[in-house]
């Protein structure tokens, strides 16, 4: 049995051929575009109005999908396969927003063409047409709905006990309300469906608009939750941040929860029987839970990938939440209950993810969700909205950064692999023990676009304290380097203890996503934490993505030393100390 698994991240869309004892038969990628600018908006404040920047990121549904296609004929040509091989498909991607109207056609997410006030940041288009119309999906990391954001938050409904008691604009439903406010007439009242990214992929493979259990509970805050008379959309709550028409549309239901004929799945092998167009079919009529059968691959669909039509199509999964699936259950390297292993996802950004039996309510943690990625269990998730990208940042806006690219091409490594070296040879070099000593007057508060746990709170800055006059040299951005990555363990760091605080016990920690290519940065990880960090020999995403499609297809039935410790204590100290000093500063500056 051969099935394909897809993993949309925030840069690139993925392949993979997984047999099934879980090895990759084969893999491919393809690159896929973000579009970037700078948005003006005024709001009032008393008898003035002031101007604020945002910085929005689009992608394209189509250019994904594209990008899809390209690497499913790759990863079919790499491992010498036919499409008739393939069993069946299922897609994971990141918790982005796309729009599209009543015929799937996309709906642009952009501002309405000779808008002025708009900046692309990008030098050029990359792909679209130039009315921006092909740009019709909000990523995830777009924080242009922090206003809305706070609109949900101030109505201190129930559902905020779900997100750690406050919706962070990552969300969906801020963007939803946000396309309300800024985009009634080119987008909001033309929109068939908002899908999660992982549900549009679905829809796109077989034409059928049910939604996984997985985005709706996670990002939607879809309520689920066992025996419970208040399953589904809270229509108390839509009606009080003006939203209250997704359940109005088409004349429909007027009352709390779901319309009556919404429904959740159960774990059968089987799709969900076919249900009617209802009152909130724009943000979902059938709820799957994980490893169901969505439907089958269409024609048109089977054809764009080189597959056969009719194969099981898995219900879509967050990409953070399929890797949970491909690490959890390892006992290559912890025999501990499930129950006491962290899952960390660590990408562009990075995800802390724990499962639990029962529910746990903490504040700034999101959850307790329910059987979004395991039956009858509950998840909790702490993240940290940049990791890999600050690490980007901080290294492309160097004005040593295209040296050091050509310093690593040079003796044919990665510039993470020449970083690593680099910060070994400086430790070696000053007689220092580590090289995270390289940054003792160094340090760096990573919230450079804000902090998602444990603080809920988008609007926090970055800070980088202990700059020298010759930190615009190579050495200078080793330091920089191995003090965000220091910075960004610590960050994690202050996850993982707000869980403990809550009652969680962990005892080992299991990670996969790109970061975790970067062995230094797996060490600091694992000095911060002073727990065991286990990686996986095989893609843990990719294959988390393969056990929902061979679930779905009826394959299965279910689903270091003391004085590194007091080094970094120190410097979980001045992080804790930065962000005080932060707040101290904004005080200020407001008075």
């Amino acid at each position: 049995m051969l099935v394909l698994a897809v993993d949309v991240g925030t840069k690139s869309a993925r392949c993979a051929l997984v047999d099934e004892q879980g090895r990759i038969r084969a893999r491919a990628v393809e690159k896929i575009h973000t579009l970037t600018y700078q948005y003006t908006f005024f709001r009032e404040h008393g008898s003035e109005s002031k101007s604020y920047r945002q910085q929005h990121f689009c992608q394209s549904t189509d250019n994904i999908w594209n990008a899809i296609c390209s690497s499913c004929h790759k990863v079919l040509s790499n491992a010498g396969v036919t499409g008739d091989m393939v069993n069946g498909i299922a897609f994971d991607a990141t918790c982005s927003l796309a729009v599209v109207d009543n015929y799937g056609q996309p709906l642009s997410v952009c501002p309405e063409k000779g808008c002025t006030n708009m900046a692309l940041c990008d030098s050029h288009v990359t792909y679209g047409d130039p009315d921006m119309s092909a740009w019709n999906v909000i990523l995830w990391m777009d924080h242009r709905a922090e206003q809305e954001a706070e609109v949900i938050n101030k109505t201190g409904h129930f559902v905020l006990d779900h997100v750690g008691g406050s919706i962070s604009p990552e969300m969906q439903l801020p963007k939803v309300l946000w396309l309300k406010h800024h985009l009634y007439s080119s987008c909001y009242q033309d929109v068939g469906h908002f899908f999660d990214l992982p549900d549009y992929l679905t829809y796109r493979a077989t034409g059928s608009s049910d939604r996984s259990l997985c985005s709706l509970v996670c990002k939607w805050t879809y309520v689920h939750e066992p025996d419970s008379t208040r399953e589904g959309f809270q229509g108390d709550l839509l009606k009080e941040i003006d939203l209250f028409d997704e359940l109005q549309k088409d004349g429909g239901s007027t009352i709390a929860g779901p319309p009556a004929d919404f429904h959740v799945s159960k774990l059968s092998g089987n799709s969900a029987a076919p249900v009617q167009r209802t009152a909130a079919s724009r943000l979902g009529t059938t709820a799957l839970r994980p490893g169901c059968r969505v439907g089958s691959l269409s024609t048109e669909a089977a054809r764009s990938l080189g597959l056969v039509a009719g194969i099981p199509v898995a219900a879509g999964s967050i990409d953070a939440h399929a890797g949970v699936l491909g690490v959890i259950g390892d006992t290559s390297h912890s025999t501990h209950p499930v129950t006491q292993r962290l899952v960390s996802v660590l990408g562009t950004s990075s995800c802390h993810m724990t499962v639990a039996k029962h529910p746990v309510q903490m504040r700034g943690i999101w959850g307790p969700y329910y059987e979004v990625v395991l039956p009858e269990c509950w998840l909790n998730e702490g993240g940290q909205s940049s990791s890999g990208a600050l690490l980007d940042l901080i290294c492309e806006s160097h004005v040593r950064y295209t040296e050091a690219v050509n310093a690593a091409t040079a003796i044919g490594i990665t510039l993470v692999e020449w970083l690593n070296r680099q910060a070994y040879h400086l430790a070696e070099d000053r007689c220092l023990p580590t090289p995270w000593h390289i940054c003792q007057d160094m340090h760096i508060l990573p919230f450079f676009h804000g902090n998602r746990s444990p603080l809920c709170d988008s609007s926090l800055r970055g800070i980088v304290a202990g700059l020298t006059m010759s930190s615009n040299t190579l050495d200078g951005l080793v330091e920089l380097y191995i003090s965000t990555v220091i910075a960004l363990s610590l960050e994690a760091r202050h996850v993982i203890t707000s869980m403990e605080d809550s009652g969680f016990i962990f005892k080992s920690i299991h990670v996969c996503g790109g970061l975790c290519h970067n062995s230094l940065y797996l060490q600091a990880y694992a000095d911060a934490t002073q727990l065991p960090v286990h990686y996986p020999e095989e893609d843990a995403v990719l294959i988390g993505t393969a056990v929902l499609a061979a679930t779905a297809s009826g394959h299965f039935a279910t689903l270091e030393d003391a004085m590194v410790k007091e080094f970094l204590d120190r410097k979980f100290s001045v992080y804790t100390e930065l962000y005080s000093d932060f707040r101290k500063y904004r005080s200020i500056m407001e008075d």
